[in-house]
């Protein structure tokens, strides 16, 4: 949600592609391509919730896609954001 709400700064047109890849050794590859504003979020400061603090639900998504994902790869190029995430 964080990218509907933050990503496309009030714009109704955005555009996002999502591609999933299953592979037989049971690999799974997920593409997002969005051309929302530029947004890396492995560069996204990131921490577990800790009792009484305050947290960003969408930096626990992030923190769970770093601890889990076997590889990432983030770029923007000719004004789209393209992020692949192999889990």
């Amino acid at each position: 949600m964080a990218i509907l709400n933050h990503g496309f700064g009030g714009r109704t047109d955005g555009y996002i592609q999502i591609t999933a890849i299953a592979y037989e050794d049971g690999l799974l590859e997920l593409h997002i391509r969005d051309d929302a504003t530029s947004f890396n979020p492995f560069e996204m400061h990131t921490e577990k919730a800790s009792a009484g603090g305050s947290f960003d639900m969408d930096s626990m998504g992030v923190l769970v896609v770093k601890e889990r994902a076997k590889e990432f790869f983030y770029r923007r190029y000719q004004g789209f954001n393209t992020l692949i995430i192999k889990i």
